[in-house]
């Protein structure tokens, strides 16, 4: 499985976010004033407003919502259909962060809300790697 989309845009705020993806690793954030994790990064806490920051480190999920894609003409997308866009609540954090991602790895007819989801890495065309989840155990 690679990564044969629009590749994502990398700024200053998401850096440490793409170096820990191109290490095998998906982080979100966690606020060190209020504790709460945040993630797509940014550069202050949307809870608090706070700019401390540390990293937690992301291992998996469970399904929250999904749609199973069957037609999407947009160049790069078009090619991979069908395929699962989801929202996954991470097991990390107890408050119920839930990020959107890709389920891959297995059959989209299989795909379920509550289905145990781990990260995976797809690599991209300019060597970067892009964090989605696949089934903990196929469905």
């Amino acid at each position: 499985m690679s990564w044969t989309r629009p590749l994502p845009t990398h700024t200053p705020e998401t850096k440490p976010f793409w170096d820990a993806a191109d290490a095998s690793r998906f982080v979100v954030q966690q606020c060190r004033a209020c504790e709460r994790f945040q993630f797509p990064y940014r550069g202050f806490c949307s809870h608090c407003w706070s700019a401390e920051f540390d990293e937690r480190d992301v291992s998996g999920g469970r399904v929250f919502t999904y749609s199973v894609i069957y037609r999407n003409d947009t160049e790069g997308f078009q090619e991979t259909v069908p395929y699962v866009a989801a929202m996954v609540q991470l097991d990390e954090d107890r408050g119920g962060l839930i990020v959107q991602s890709n389920i891959v790895g297995c059959d989209p007819e299989l795909v379920h809300i509550g289905l145990p989801v781990r990260v995976t890495f797809a690599p991209t065309t300019d060597g970067h790697q892009i964090p989605m989840f696949t089934p903990v155990e196929t469905p």
